[in-house]
């Protein structure tokens, strides 16, 4: 009632463990809902948060195209929102980022450099304060050696490193350079028909020392990059690999590959070669030996194949929480692998990744009131306040003018639009949003 341009869709928490509340941190759920088929859903994609009981606390419609890739990043030293908006072409995006700031207002939007367009698959801002970025683009090259022409069309891809305050590329890596397309595993179009995406690049992280992990989901391997050179420091999986990987390990069609220190990585296995089904797996990495061994995998809940998506976040108190991609659902894992909550969007519906954040939402606006006579006396009032996340209550101050108004009534939030009956007249009416502690946050429009 209070939103009416807003059509969110539901998110519902079918299990959460014993002992987890709303308060439980990290508070919020990071997700990018996106209608798998165009006009197949009547909800509008976006961006939102929910809390851990799947309630909403923040959404945004997206109108520059199709979202993806919503996370928690720090910009100028602050806490702020990015994320990607675009048209899909193929199996990659042509768009551009977006970075959003606590009152969730876009403060800049990012675009790649050297004549491309950014992908959908990675967009993040690094420790140092650039942005990091995939990008696509066609160009021929000899396919004789995987048996296609001998100027096939295919894609390449490219991780740049870009200055934000310039737009320009500090660093442009392209994979063609320096991947044959022989470590592709993906198949080769027919002659003059589709493109061949013989790499596939689908998730990019800076490491402390400044190189690229780079993964790529068509040649099944995760690349260590010289973040000055280009040079490929090391391979890990494919056809190519420079670590011997245990069986329990292994992984193929892979996404989201993260190293969380220097021996603990977390790679989304999108199809192992067991041909079993998506999985999370993390993983204990030793450079000195050049092993990879399974410290732990998480298994999807309901044994679905999820095919080319999904996101794996190692949280600090050693719980794991992934994202299924293709499938509307999400799952938070203790470290033994346990389920603690399973989520879902509805069907037809899927998030690209999905992540656990905390934040202090502070929006821009004022809260927003409707308020209607109530048959049995008084008035029902309905009262939201998108993105403001430190809510406890809500206030109605009622009055015969705005000038004369006084308390009439409290409620507790209890959701995106929490519904207020109070048996005061009016006809004026004010919501002012309350803290844990009492303490106004911001009010309404007099209505």
């Amino acid at each position: 009632m209070s939103r009416p341009d807003l059509s969110p869709p539901t998110v519902r928490i079918t299990q959460l463990a014993s002992g987890t509340s709303e308060e439980t941190t990290p508070r919020f759920i990071a997700l990018a809902p996106d209608n798998v088929i165009q006009g197949s859903t009547p909800w509008q994609q976006g961006l939102m948060l929910v809390d851990r009981l799947g309630r909403l606390v923040w959404f945004k419609p997206a109108t520059q195209g199709r979202p993806f890739d919503l996370k928690l990043e720090t910009y100028q030293g602050k806490p702020a929102l990015t994320w990607w908006e675009g048209g899909l072409v193929e199996d990659f995006g042509s768009g551009k980022a977006q970075i959003a700031d606590a009152t969730f207002n876009t403060i800049k939007t990012v675009s790649a450099a050297n004549g491309l367009t950014m992908d959908l698959h990675e967009f993040a801002i690094t420790s140092s304060g650039a942005g990091l970025a995939t990008a696509y683009h066609v160009t021929t090259g000899d396919l004789t050696p995987v048996h296609g022409a001998a100027h096939g069309r295919l894609l390449t891809c490219h991780a740049q490193v870009l200055d934000l305050a310039t737009g320009k590329a500090t660093f442009d890596w392209n994979a063609l350079e320096h991947v044959a397309v022989q470590e592709s595993y993906q198949q080769v179009p027919g002659v003059g028909t589709d493109l061949y995406d013989y790499f596939h690049m689908n998730s990019l992280q800076m490491l402390s020392d400044g190189s690229l992990l780079v993964s790529a989901r068509n040649t099944w391997t995760v690349y260590r990059v010289n973040g000055s050179t280009g040079e490929i420091i090391w391979r890990m999986g494919g056809k190519k690999s420079d670590f011997q990987i245990e069986p329990a390990a292994q992984w193929a069609w892979q996404h989201h590959a993260t190293m969380w220190n220097a021996t603990t990585m977390t790679v989304f296995d999108n199809s192992s070669t067991r041909n079993a089904p998506s999985r999370g797996l993390l993983l204990s990495v030793d450079e000195s030996a050049m092993t990879v061994s399974l410290t732990q995998e998480f298994k999807s809940p309901t044994g679905f194949y999820v095919g080319t998506l999904g996101s794996v976040q190692l949280m600090p108190n050693g719980n794991v929480f992934v994202g299924w991609g293709t499938q509307p659902y999400f799952t938070e894992f203790a470290a033994d692998g346990t389920q603690l909550m399973f989520g879902q969007l509805p069907p037809g519906v899927r998030s690209y990744r999905a992540f656990l954040v905390d934040l202090v939402g502070a929006p821009a606006d004022k809260p927003a009131i409707v308020a209607k006579v109530y048959a049995a006396g008084g008035y029902q009032i309905y009262v939201s306040w998108n993105g403001a996340t430190e809510i406890d209550g809500w206030r109605i101050d009622a009055g015969p003018n705005a000038h004369a108004l006084t308390p009439v009534g409290t409620s507790p939030w209890t959701g995106f639009e929490t519904v207020i009956i109070v048996d005061a007249v009016g006809p004026s009416f004010q919501a002012i949003a309350l803290d844990a502690n009492g303490n106004e946050l911001g009010s309404s429009e007099v209505v």
